[in-house]
């Protein structure tokens, strides 16, 4: 599914979400192009914050994609969004 989503235009930032999941994982999600992974149950504002890191990536490519200037990155955590 995320090779797919890599490969249609505009890529969508794609989040994960699983009961079961762990560091090989969060990784395998990472590395194929996902832009996170969320443990279910998750809570209502964790959920919201990482649609909205999200979002703001996926804007931020588009613009920078049209313009020709580099994304800019996201602050890394050390958790999940």
């Amino acid at each position: 599914m995320l090779e797919a989503a890599n490969q249609t235009e505009g890529q969508p930032s794609v989040i994960i979400s699983s009961r079961l999941a762990d560091d090989r994982l969060w990784a395998e999600v990472l590395n194929t192009g996902g832009f996170d992974l969320l443990l279910m149950p998750f809570d209502r504002t964790e959920m919201l914050h990482c649609i909205a890191s999200a979002w703001r990536n996926w804007q931020d490519r588009q613009v920078s994609k049209r313009s020709g200037k580099q994304p800019r990155t996201l602050q890394a955590s050390a958790s999940s969004c």
